[in-house]
């Protein structure tokens, strides 16, 4: 999770105008932690969310090549933040 979405987390719900109060320690391990910003591939779960679609039909739109993914511990599918942007662009010109 990036910086920004750990203090996002840490002041949703708070007033205008809300005072919070963060350990230093916290924070250096947020700084210090290497895959902040890092953005994890999608699951084929996550991707069916997103469209609004079954995870079959990502299934299906993965076995005929039409969005790319790879395998990810022997059964499940990933989906990189890539291929899924080259997906969406095709959608959009009705490729």
């Amino acid at each position: 999770m990036k910086l920004h979405e750990r203090l996002r987390r840490a002041i949703d719900g708070l007033p205008k105008g809300g005072l919070i109060t963060l350990p230093v320690d916290a924070i250096e391990e947020w700084l210090g932690d290497g895959v902040l910003d890092v953005e994890p591939d999608l699951t084929v779960e996550e991707v069916a969310q997103l469209f609004g679609r079954s995870p079959t039909t990502v299934r299906t739109w993965i076995r005929d090549q039409r969005l790319g993914a790879y395998r990810f511990g022997g059964r499940e599918y990933r989906i990189t933040r890539r291929a899924l942007e080259e997906f969406q662009k095709c959608q959009r010109e009705g490729q």
